[in-house]
Order: C-alpha cells, then structure tokens, then sequence
C-alpha cells in the first residue's frame, strides 16, 4: 500500500519497524490485504534466512511476523492494532488502515535477522514485497521490494511492535 516505514504515507510500516541503522534497521514492512479465503495460513507467510537459523528464538519471532503480514494482507484491522504497544501505534483507525493498505497484498517476507535489544526483545530485520496501486505505492509502482525492522518487545508469550529508534529508516525499491 502507500504506507511505508517511517513516513507519513507509509506509516504503519515505517514508523513501528524502521531501524536506527543499516544493520539493526534493515526494511519496514509494508501492509497487503488479501481475501482472507484466498490468504495462505499466516505461519506459511514468512520464510527464515540464513542469518536466523541458528536462533532459537527464530520461529516464534516468525511466527509473530506472519501474524503482522497477514492482518495486512487479510485488512484485518483489530488483530493488525492488536500486535502494536500502545505507544508505538501509528494506524489509529479501521478508515485509516484502509486507506494505506486498501491495495496492498505482501509476499517472499523473509525473517533476515535478529538482534538482541535487551530484556528479551528484537530487531527483526525482514524483506518483503509489496504489491499495490502505483498510487498508493512509495515507488509509484506496483511492486515494491522493502527491507524493514520491526522493534519487538516479549508481551506474554508472543510480542508487542515497539517504536523504533530515533534515525531508523526502512529500505525499499521499485522491483
């Protein structure tokens, strides 16, 4: 959609999950609806790369990940605002959601990385691309390659999307 990590037309993306640097930073997500009868199950949504394989914590940050695409990809608004700190929120209403996701449909999300923030949270470095009206599109395009960073804090046995640091920035390209 048009909301992209860390910019006002690309907010739910951007501003949760954008990284303070390059490496702890890598790509915002951006938000794709899909039918949810035409939706694949959220866990088959995110693949993990190389740079995770070895983290324990891999599958369940993944998990937690499919479950932030596909709220996107299913224009679920509740269970999207539902993986947010209240704090960190940047999508504040159904109409809102809709309007920076109505078009968007996310895919090949990778979980890249995984770095420690401390009290067992995680910068969660992943690509993906986004597929959407070139006028919703920060590229102006209809596919979008992104690599953002989500800022994840532990809430129970899953996590919350946290804001992220001053300076982050997310990635993304016209594909």
């Amino acid at each position: 959609g048009k909301a992209t990590p860390a910019t006002a037309s690309t907010r739910s993306h951007s501003r949760a999950a954008e990284p303070a640097s390059p490496s702890a930073a890598r790509t915002q997500l951006s938000p794709s609806p899909t039918a949810v009868s035409t939706s694949p199950p959220a866990s088959s949504l995110v693949a993990l790369g190389a740079g995770v394989t070895g983290n324990r914590s891999a599958v369940q940050v993944a998990a937690f990940v499919a479950n932030y695409f596909s709220a996107i990809n299913n224009r679920d608004f509740a269970s999207y605002s539902a993986l947010f700190a209240p704090s960190a929120a940047t999508i504040t209403s159904a109409r809102q959601f809709k309007a920076d996701y109505g078009s968007t449909h996310d895919s090949k999300v990778v979980l890249s990385s995984l770095t420690s923030t401390g009290s067992g949270g995680w910068a969660a470095g992943i690509s993906f691309t986004s597929h959407q009206s070139a006028a919703e599109s920060a590229t102006h395009t209809a596919c979008t390659a992104w690599n953002i960073t989500l800022y994840l804090s532990p809430s129970g046995s899953s996590y919350l999307i946290g804001s992220p640091p001053a300076g982050y920035q997310a990635t993304f390209r016209a594909c």
